[in-house]
């Protein structure tokens, strides 16, 4: 993982501003979650460029594969979770089960029963109404049908529980490296004094990304720093490394 202590050391090292105070922990902690939260968005995007380059023929194989090691890093936060958390039963005339939705849900990969029964999922609840209609492609407790809105509505009533594979929004890890859900990149420090103070590494969070974003994590930084200090200097910093990269 990525040391918060290390890339809010860069990032102060670079902007040389640290004797006057203007990358505070409290300023760096808060773009931190922001650049992360950036980064994670960004590994999507890199998938559907991988794909392109392998379409063209200009992916490497194996190990040295584009496409294979953004999905390495998408793996990261890969889970699979039961959702049995229900609280709708008919709304309508129409019966199905609805589920909150994870706190922590990004992306949905697949639905499936707990029989292991693939659940089709749709967003179109106009589509959904027909099939509902229709006495061909009605969903069964075989063929099961999920809606995703606000929550996640099964299709029928009679499947309860379902399993959900997603992948959540990334969080923070630990000094040891344990993932904390509850938690965001924090620096913390403890004041000494009026003008001192020190790093707290118990209290501090770790970036939930692999390791080798440490320095697209110090650009994304710089550029929001560069911003909030209307200086184009680091804005354009932070611009030029992440483009060279």
């Amino acid at each position: 993982m990525v040391s918060v202590i290390d890339v809010y050391n860069t990032v102060r090292d670079i902007a040389n501003k640290e004797q006057k105070g203007f990358i505070t922990p409290e300023v760096f902690n808060t773009l931190a979650s922001v650049a992360q939260l950036n980064l994670y968005n960004e590994l999507f995007k890199e998938v559907v460029n991988g794909q392109r380059l392998r379409r063209q023929n200009f992916d490497h194989g194996r190990d040295l594969s584009y496409l294979k090691q953004v999905k390495e890093d998408l793996a990261l936060y890969m889970v699979e979770v039961e959702l049995n958390d229900t609280y709708v039963d008919e709304i309508a005339d129409e019966e199905f089960v609805s589920f909150r939705k994870p706190t922590n849900l990004g992306k949905v990969i697949a639905l499936r029963t707990t029989d292991n029964n693939s659940v089709e999922i749709e967003y179109d609840s106009e589509k959904v109404s027909r099939l509902l209609k229709s006495l061909l492609s009605r969903p069964t407790t075989e063929h099961p049908v999920a809606i995703l809105g606000n929550d996640i509505r099964v299709y029928p009533d009679s499947v309860c529980p379902v399993l959900l594979r997603y992948y959540r929004l990334p969080a923070a890890r630990t000094m040891d490296g344990d993932l904390d859900l509850d938690s965001l990149p924090t620096y913390s420090v403890t004041e000494l004094g009026a003008d001192f103070m020190v790093v707290n590494p118990s209290e501090s969070r770790d970036f939930d990304l692999p390791g080798h974003y440490k320095g697209e994590l110090v650009n994304e930084i710089l550029k929001m720093v560069g911003v909030r200090l209307r200086d184009a200097d680091l804005y354009s910093f932070g611009s030029t490394e992440d483009a060279a990269e």
